[in-house]
């Protein structure tokens, strides 16, 4: 009887041991994820902090807070607006409230500040006109040969495309620190969007922005 009572107590314990053992591993692991949930959480931020994103549209309303674009890819959206954002009109400097509704602007932002909406950065403001002498298009670089670049469109069509002296050569995801590239920074395979002079053969390139991911840029070509 007093061997069952001893065998008895010693099972107790052991599990109790082991269920305390369990516990505190349990609670570890947690305490791990939530580390690597919140740090994973706080780069991401940064990261939005740092990087900047175009957009380009027709501008619907404008404060001194804020300015809404209707953009080709995803409708309205609101970018808030302070001090720092970097305005232009035709490549002039000019302040927040020059900017009219109708107005055509490309707005270069980061993906959201403290507040969770989208900070404008920089406000150019073009003259639409000047899409007549320009054209854009989006694509892969399916060949490079000498200052040449071959693209495929997403329309599917096939363009050669010629970088001179003035291109503006960009690549993305825009730094505060560096975002201006040369022609040995684009490789076939690249998605790029461009602006080309439109009666030249081939188009004489304006710029030419390559993107480290597909849906980069889809609002600005």
């Amino acid at each position: 009887m007093r061997t069952k009572i001893l065998i008895t107590m010693f099972v107790v314990l052991a599990f109790g041991l082991v269920s305390t053992a369990i516990s505190a591993q349990g609670q570890q692991i947690q305490t791990m994820k939530a580390g690597w949930i919140s740090a994973f959480a706080g780069n991401s931020y940064a990261s939005n902090q740092t990087t900047e994103h175009p957009a380009r549209g027709k501008v619907v309303n404008v404060s001194s807070t804020n300015i809404t674009i209707q953009t080709r890819q995803h409708g309205e959206i609101t970018y808030t607006v302070d001090s720092s954002t970097k305005v232009t009109i035709q490549k002039k400097p000019a302040a927040i409230g020059d900017i009219k509704t109708g107005n055509m602007a490309v707005v270069r932002y980061n993906k959201s500040d403290s507040s969770g909406q989208p900070k404008a950065l920089s406000i150019a403001v073009f003259d639409p006109t000047m899409r007549g002498k320009y054209l854009s298009a989006r694509g892969i670089v399916t060949f490079i040969n000498g200052n040449n670049i071959g693209i495929t469109t997403t329309k599917q069509e096939a363009i050669i495309c010629l970088v001179v002296d003035h291109t503006k050569i960009v690549i993305h995801p825009l730094t505060a620190s560096n975002h201006t590239g040369s022609l040995s920074d684009i490789k076939v395979g690249n998605t790029v969007g461009v602006h080309y002079e439109r009666n030249t053969n081939p188009g004489v390139l304006r710029s030419i922005h390559v993107f480290s991911e597909p849906e980069q840029g889809a609002d600005e070509f």
